[in-house]
């Protein structure tokens, strides 16, 4: 089951305890009324809103208006209807900014990846890594140019500067090979509703690694002591933290290098 950006943002607004969640009442494809809505006019405008079921599902938009239990936003692809579910959080936290905490908290998280854009040409000694790639782990030569490829792992080669080197005697003797490269990279930008999450990442602590950089960017914004604030990022970096430790027990997510042969 792939998790999206819109799913992600969600769960940290839950962390953050700003959520109400409901079910619809009426709808289009601008607004959606709940009637158990009881909050003041306003109180939702510039928030957020999360479509978890209906033709909708998946989507999120920014709350543009709010008042007697209905919610306005940007036109959607399709009607909100009666019985659709619905999350909803208040401004304070802008969706702009979920999205950010939930970017820098990626973008600090080291995952392991294959690239196969490489193949092999006879006798060639070096070739230049991918853009994105780097701190490869592993190189892997395929044995077949077709499907299934059989890959066998290389203990012969030195990255240098971008450039994956063959040892002499061991470079590839033919043309047209797959070279799956394991490496270390890092998780691309997520900026669309639909954009997945990569499988390796741990969604617990995804979710309080974005709670940290929210409450720091709200400490921040703020620009005074507010220790309600303090005690709630100190919480979240302690669950980051629980969240870690028990990643680093039970998941592998890196791969040591590969030894390096001598050609002989």
């Amino acid at each position: 089951m792939t998790t999206t950006l819109a799913q992600t943002t969600w769960q940290t607004a839950r962390c953050l305890e700003i959520v109400r969640e409901g079910t619809a009442t009426a709808g289009s494809a601008t607004y959606l009324t709940d009637s158990s809505l009881v909050e003041q006019a306003d109180f939702y405008r510039g928030g957020t809103v999360w479509f978890a079921s209906g033709s909708n599902t998946g989507k999120s938009a920014v709350v543009t208006d709010f008042g007697e239990g209905k919610i306005t936003f940007a036109t959607q692809a399709s009607n909100c209807a009666s019985g659709d579910r619905y999350a909803v959080a208040d401004p304070v936290f802008p969706r702009w900014q979920l999205i950010q905490a939930n970017n820098m908290a990626l973008a600090t998280t080291p995952l392991l990846q294959t690239d196969i854009t490489l193949v092999t040409v006879a006798n060639q000694e070096s070739y230049a890594l991918p853009a994105g790639v780097f701190d490869v782990r592993r190189v892997e030569i395929a044995q077949s140019v077709t499907s299934p490829y059989s890959y066998a792992r290389s203990y012969y080669w030195n990255e240098v500067n971008g450039v994956i080197y063959f040892d002499t005697g061991k470079k590839p003797a033919v043309t047209g090979y797959i070279i799956r490269l394991w490496y270390v990279g890092y998780h691309a930008e997520l900026n669309a509703d639909a954009d997945v999450v990569n499988a390796a990442v741990d969604l617990e602590w995804l979710r309080w690694a974005s709670v940290v950089n929210v409450w720091r960017w709200y400490i921040k914004r703020i620009e005074k002591d507010s220790p309600a604030s303090t005690d709630l990022l100190n919480e979240a970096k302690s669950n980051e933290q629980a969240a870690s430790a028990k990643l680093k027990k039970l998941s592998l997510r890196h791969m040591p290098r590969d030894p390096h042969y001598g050609a002989w």
